[in-house]
């Protein structure tokens, strides 16, 4: 990932240090969280997206990518690239799955994934690929227990108030 050290890997950085995000700009970084999914477990399978080298351009991504299955690129789908005006969009990798460039994997031991959170809501490049920071969305509150998604807003506002104190 771009720092203004110059690229760091994303298992090397700390809350506190700053990427450049698509705009060029540098943001902090609030937290890092990471899971270890197990694609292949036989009482929940949930499959990875692995994007081959170049398939959206030369060096995007620059390598295969392996995204997690909520992942989403800054990258119109070619059927609503007219509705758009040239305008780019957050959009799931799953809707590139072709079978070929774009593929659904289920590796057979744990993968450890990555989630950033920055100062603001951005797209960060990632192998070639501008990737969305985390956003936990509209329906997450609705899928977790009061006691956590309290518990979570405060977490937020602590983090926040370090934030614009730490400016």
């Amino acid at each position: 990932m771009s720092t203004a050290q110059g690229y760091v890997a994303i298992e090397d950085l700390l809350p506190g240090d700053n990427l450049h995000i698509s705009s060029g700009e540098a943001a902090k970084i609030l937290w890092i969280g990471s899971s270890t999914f197990v694609p292949a477990a036989p009482d929940r399978r949930m499959p990875l997206i692995r994007i081959m080298a170049d398939t959206f351009g030369v060096s995007r991504p620059s390598s295969f990518l392996t995204v997690g299955p909520s992942a989403r690129l800054l990258q119109t789908p070619h059927h609503l690239r007219g509705n758009q005006g040239g305008t780019q969009m957050f959009t799931h990798a799953s809707e590139f799955v072709d079978g070929v460039n774009v593929i659904e994997i289920c590796p057979p031991t744990p993968v450890q994934m990555f989630h950033i959170c920055l100062t603001p809501h951005a797209a960060v490049t990632f192998g070639g690929m501008e990737m969305e920071t985390y956003h936990p969305g509209s329906i997450v509150t609705k899928k977790i227990s009061s006691e956590i998604r309290d518990y979570s807003y405060q977490c937020s506002r602590i983090l926040l108030t370090q934030a614009i104190l730490d400016r």
